[in-house]
């Protein structure tokens, strides 16, 4: 043990109620160990100052409690009464330390590992020390100031830890010690930040984990039991993926998500029979990429992704005989014949495989009549009978090889190869079948009556469909011109809130649109999506395919939602950006005329509100509208005078670019426009002066006041960055502030010098802002695409309606 090695722990069994009990009113000393308690809504935590070495001895005469501190290796045992929250803090003021000094962990992460060769952890830090930090040393500056390059493995290991947690567990301490106070800082950040699981994705066709999993599932399992415990030949896909998953040799497969395929009597079965049987008959324009011969699992995967109904993803309809189909059975194991190529069997209905050899079968009872008659037509004997439940793989009811029954289809398994097959022993199509009933016309009522247990069918409109060019009207000119007929809606109402007033008027063709949510600051959802979009995109690719760092917000959401235990549901319907897409920002104070001037223009829908998307930056929080609230700039000294006589405001404005940055939603847009709350923005006329150079990594200088070194310059009434450009200075900021004299710089200057020396160019353009500070604020001029500067709501909207008359 440490001398006075500040340790923390959460005691997995007590709850807060118990936490202060009837323990006793004082903090008990064992030795030398303090012991106190601390409760918050969902944890209790006990607090631990190791002193010398005969604390062990007393300790271990105590009763066990787990302890989660990296520089406690071993387990303490201790029988200590904890105290509430008031007594604890004399205690421990009494004792010379601080309050903050102590950690609350999460009784999940008790355990601390250090990673080992071999291991994506491993990979990951050996990549930290060996490249990241010579040639990326600012990625480690805010972090991990005290990292260098001749650190310990496990410091190295906890700056990567506190940067991606999803990447590497929290090491524990090397046997030199040098490292306690990086981890004990480690562990004072652990509670800051969620943490989350690896993000699941289930393999698909054409990926490495795909092919390691079928090979598993035909080879694996028989040649290396050993590492696949609990698992069979008739295990799932998902299964055996998962096993790869935790095989800490094997590192090409993700953690699968989680899946159920609906059963007879789920709301999940009745949707996805509806929708197979007179869905996507009658409304194929609802289903968009299904057509009359997908398969259950296909629909079902559909109406999961798509919220229509109750469903779940479906698990892969991936058996061992659809794995020795794909990859040819090689194992040498199984037998001659018992191999099922369902690939080449005839009359396999929908190409439904139900199982190993096991497939429904087509045209029944006018060709084959019994399970044995088929099988023995594919040469083969019949091991098993069942009568299907609506065309699926559920089974009805189990039958003979031999029973002959009325159904135009049929659930067979023709598990063995017959020893000999003559050609008069080969069923030849039958000619008495029993008449075909009017099936269809019955299932159809049948389905029609159990879909959704006379629940009305949800459907979202999409491009195609008269209702969404309804609702588009409606949200970009009809809410607008005639509000009154969107009584309740805002300009920042959804699609399907449009959609359901559309729904509400029985002249128009607008379905009941499926309920939705897209994540706001406060949701659990959010923290989620942002560190996929900063972290998981950019370091695991592949568990993200088909997304990119630059992919929307609901895009990410409605890929979350496939996740195990998921905190995102389905995200509205994204709102149509132009081209190119602006993503403004507003920074202002609380108190004074900003504020007043932003409302305004927010109850209008114009100005920053009339960009594809807005940020707002304020003092403190505020709620401006529904789902827009200002993000805090933390407090910041007085704001000087820059050294060109506007305000010395850059570190303000640091913070802010640090608040978009963990935003994330930026970087979905083409361009990043900074505007004061004084400037009248016109963003049809922003996108002109900005489309030639969209892609370009490049920021606008928009002031030529004087001539000479320097000239001509950004001002910062409105900033326009391209995407490109932003990232640049995000990548680097730690650099500029480190590197260059900024202190006596407005946040103007000091941006587009950072840019520059990070590599990123500029583009001038005297016309994107008049601004009163350069050379005048001519608000009839039609070619500008912006004015400054209107400090009253009067004043702003005058030049408004002078500039779009």
């Amino acid at each position: 043990l440490k001398r006075r090695a500040i340790e923390a722990a959460c005691v997995a069994t007590l709850r807060p109620a118990t936490c202060g009990g009837e323990m006793g009113p004082t903090v008990p000393q064992v030795g030398h160990l303090l012991v106190g308690a601390e409760v918050s809504d969902d944890e209790c935590a006990i607090f631990v100052e190791a002193g010398e070495e005969n604390s062990r001895r007393e300790a271990a005469r105590r009763s066990p409690t787990y302890l989660a501190g990296a520089a406690l290796t071993a387990t303490l045992l201790l029988g200590a009464a904890v105290a509430q929250r008031g007594r604890f803090s004399g205690a421990v003021a009494s004792n010379g330390l601080s309050a903050a000094e102590f950690i609350v962990l999460d009784s999940k992460d008790h355990r601390c590992h250090t990673a080992k060769e071999g291991e994506l952890c491993w990979k990951d830090v050996r990549w930290a020390i060996t490249t990241g930090i010579t040639e990326h040393p600012e990625w480690y500056a805010g972090t991990c100031p005290h990292l260098k390059p001749t650190s310990a493995f496990e410091e190295f290991q906890a700056c990567v830890y506190k940067i991606n947690m999803t990447s590497c567990p929290l090491p524990c301490n090397p046997s030199d010690g040098v490292s306690d106070e990086v981890v004990a800082r480690t562990h004072r950040q652990a509670n800051k930040r969620p943490h989350l699981a690896d993000p699941c994705h289930s393999a698909q066709k054409g990926e490495d984990c795909y092919d390691d999993v079928l090979d598993a599932m035909v080879r694996g399992v028989i040649s290396h039991p050993d590492r696949y415990p609990g698992l069979t030949a008739d295990s799932s896909f998902e299964q055996f993926q998962q096993a790869l998953y935790e095989d800490p040799t094997s590192s090409s497969c993700p953690r699968p998500c989680a899946c159920k395929t609906a059963l007879p009597g789920d709301q999940c079965y009745k949707h996805v029979l509806w929708a197979q049987q007179e869905g996507i008959k009658g409304h194929p324009d609802w289903y968009h990429g299904l057509h009359a011969d997908s398969t259950f699992e296909e629909v079902q995967a559909y109406l999961a992704k798509e919220s229509k109904g109750s469903c779940t993803y479906p698990c892969a309809s991936v058996d061992v005989a659809h794995a020795r189909n794909s990859i040819g059975d090689q194992t040498g194991l199984t037998g001659k014949g018992s191999a099922c190529f369902t690939d080449n069997w005839p009359d396999i209905k929908r190409k439904l495989v139900c199982g190993k050899c096991k497939v429904l079968v087509d045209k029944f009872s006018s060709k084959y009549k019994t399970c044995e008659r088929y099988c023995t037509a594919i040469g083969r004997k019949c091991t098993g009978a069942w009568m299907d439940y609506d065309d699926t793989c559920s089974v009805l009811y189990p039958m003979t090889c031999e029973e002959t029954i009325a159904s135009d289809d049929a659930l067979c398994e023709c598990g063995k190869e017959a020893e000999k097959a003559d050609a008069d022993d080969v069923e030849k199509p039958i000619t008495d079948a029993v008449p075909e009933e009017p099936v269809a016309e019955k299932r159809a009522e049948k389905a029609e009556q159990q879909a959704v247990g006379g629940a009305e069918v949800c459907h979202t409109a999409v491009p195609g469909h008269i209702c969404y060019d309804d609702v588009m009207f409606g949200m970009t000119k009809g809410f607008n011109e005639h509000p009154e007929w969107y009584a309740g809606l805002s300009s920042r109402s959804t699609f399907e809130d449009f959609q359901k007033i559309l729904h509400g008027n029985r002249e128009l063709n607008c379905p009941k649109p499926c309920p939705c949510h897209t994540a706001r600051n406060g949701d659990k959802c959010v923290e989620n999506v942002k560190w996929v979009l900063r972290e998981g995109i950019p370091q695991h690719p592949s568990w993200y395919q088909g997304l990119t760092v630059r992919s929307r917000f609901e895009e990410v959401q409605r890929r979350l939602r496939e996740d195990e235990n998921t905190t995102c549901g389905q995200p509205c319907t994204m709102r149509k950006w132009n081209t190119p897409s602006l993503f403004c920002i507003a920074v202002f104070r609380s108190q004074g005329y900003e504020s007043e001037l932003l409302k305004a223009q927010l109850d209008k829908n114009v100005g920053v509100f009339s960009c594809d998307d807005v940020a707002v930056l304020a003092d403190k929080k505020m709620r401006l509208a529904e789902g827009l609230e200002t993000l805090v700039i933390p407090p910041n000294e007085q704001v000087g005078v820059s050294k060109d006589g506007t305000a010395a405001n850059t570190m303000i404005f640091i913070k802010a670019w640090l608040l978009i940055w963990q935003d994330t939603r930026w970087q979905a847009h083409d361009w990043i426009i900074k505007a004061d709350p004084d400037a009248v923005i016109i963003p049809e006329r922003l996108r002109q002066h900005l489309a030639p150079h969209t892609g370009k990594n490049v920021f606008v200088k928009n002031c030529m006041k004087y001539s000479g070194p320097g000239w001509p310059m950004m001002f910062g009434s409105v900033e326009a960055f391209s995407n490109e450009a932003l990232m640049t200075y995000m990548k680097g900021a730690d650099r500029c502030r480190t590197q260059l004299q900024w202190q006596a710089w407005g946040e103007d200057l000091f941006m587009g010098n950072c840019i520059s020396m990070l590599g990123g160019g500029s583009i001038f353009d005297g016309g994107l802002v008049g601004d009163g500070v350069c050379k005048g604020a001519n608000c009839g001029d039609g070619s500008v695409a912006a004015f400054h500067p209107f400090k009253s709501v009067e004043k702003w909207f005058q030049c408004y309606h002078q500039a779009t008359r």
